[in-house]
């Protein structure tokens, strides 16, 4: 499972210098594929959270990085009008 969040990982940093050397449709279709990733990469953390893999600090810390990119990822994907609406997630 490292080796994989690893990954996704390096797929959202990848979508986003994609998305800044892009214009138009293909900037929101690399934001998108970074919030994917992104939303993968959270679901993997909880997951490690959960097994208890990870301790509390470990995952605190890493949901900390999660929002603090996907808050402004979600900004950007609205800025281009394919961002999610804004408030707080479903569920």
């Amino acid at each position: 499972m490292t080796q994989h969040m690893a990954t996704l990982a390096m797929r959202v940093h990848d979508a986003l210098v994609e998305a800044r050397h892009q214009r138009g449709s293909g900037r929101a279709a690399a934001l998108r594929t970074a919030d994917t990733a992104l939303d993968q990469l959270r679901q993997y953390g909880q997951l490690a959270w959960t097994w208890r893999w990870w301790n509390d600090g470990r995952y605190q810390h890493f949901s900390g990085l999660c929002e603090a990119l996907g808050r402004p990822l979600g900004g950007w994907r609205r800025q281009v009008g394919d961002g999610p609406p804004r408030g707080p997630a479903p569920g």
